[in-house]
């Protein structure tokens, strides 16, 4: 009977044991079930990069949440995700949290995009100064008369996809301005930035560069009827030298607004995020980027010659 007794007493002991163990994680590199965040302005490329990993490595599941940059960071800050697909690099309240709780983050830069702007069809003001849009900007000009150009009168109405998002940051800190004008407005998707453009001869629309690039040839027609793209003059060239956003002028620095894109990797360990990382980072994956018509880190940037 004592014998018994004692069996229950350690079966039990080694019961608890095991709840109180933390639960492992299972993935590896190519298999298992993974939450990352995104930033929403990426979504296009990041969408279809997760989706040939998946094809390849039929036993991965990556859970991907789109949402502002904000909101990915915030998730990450509470582990909710492993990782997190962004516009910029962690800042040092965010980097001590990681110190705190002895992860090292890695960083694996993956190319880069612009900040795009668009304008009505029907406006015929399409080229900017650097120094009006950053005038523009800072609320220092608020009507089209103000600008260089006089060929456009009326209000400015500058609309982004929603509050938060890395659209609006990286404009900000591109244009050295702290505070937005009363005349800025968030909308909700990019989507909706370019509807609200199409409809609107005032608007000034500021969309991610993949929002507008990866497109079929039936959908670039149907946007390039409705909205333009603004090419940008910066301050160091002369009066005709203006430039539209794309790999080339990105990857020569003549197109001012453009930000490194990159995977912040804290899952610290080897696992399916690393695993995903590896393939954005290789050939097959930078491949994506350049149809996508972002910059990639490794391959040479396309170039389309027309008569």
């Amino acid at each position: 009977m004592k014998n018994l007794v004692w069996l229950l007493f350690v079966l039990l002991g080694f019961t608890a044991c095991k709840k109180e163990m933390p639960e492992q994680p299972t993935d590896t590199p190519v298999s298992g079930r993974v939450s990352i965040a995104a930033d929403a302005t990426l979504q296009p490329f990041v969408a279809s990069g997760i989706a040939a990993f998946e094809r390849i490595y039929d036993k991965a599941k990556i859970d991907c949440q789109y949402a502002s940059e904000a909101a990915i960071f915030k998730a990450l800050l509470s582990d909710s995700v492993r990782a997190v697909i962004a516009a910029r690099e962690l800042n040092a309240d965010e980097k001590a949290h990681f110190d705190r709780k002895a992860i090292v983050p890695r960083y694996v830069y993956i190319g880069a995009d612009a900040i795009v702007l668009l304008v009505n069809r029907t406006n015929p003001d399409s080229l900017l100064r650097f120094e009006e849009l950053q005038a523009i900007v800072n609320g220092k000009i608020n009507t089209w008369e103000k600008l260089t150009s006089h060929s456009h009168q009326g209000k400015i109405d500058l609309v982004f996809d929603h509050e938060g998002s890395s659209n609006v940051t990286s404009l900000m800190r591109l244009l050295e301005v702290k505070k937005l004008p009363s005349n800025a407005y968030a909308l909700k998707t990019n989507v909706q930035v370019l509807d609200y453009v199409s409809q609107n001869r005032q608007a000034i629309g500021v969309v991610g560069m993949s929002w507008i690039s990866d497109l079929g040839d039936a959908q670039r027609k149907q946007l390039e009827s409705r909205v333009s793209i603004v090419y940008l003059r910066p301050e160091k060239y002369g009066e005709d030298r203006y430039f539209k956003p794309d790999q080339i002028n990105i990857s020569e620095g003549k197109y001012p607004l453009y930000r490194r894109l990159q995977i912040i990797n804290c899952e610290g360990k080897s696992g399916l995020v690393t695993g995903l990382a590896t393939y954005v980072a290789s050939p097959k994956g930078q491949l994506i980027l350049l149809k996508s018509g972002i910059l990639s880190a490794t391959l040479p940037q396309r170039t389309v010659h027309s008569n």
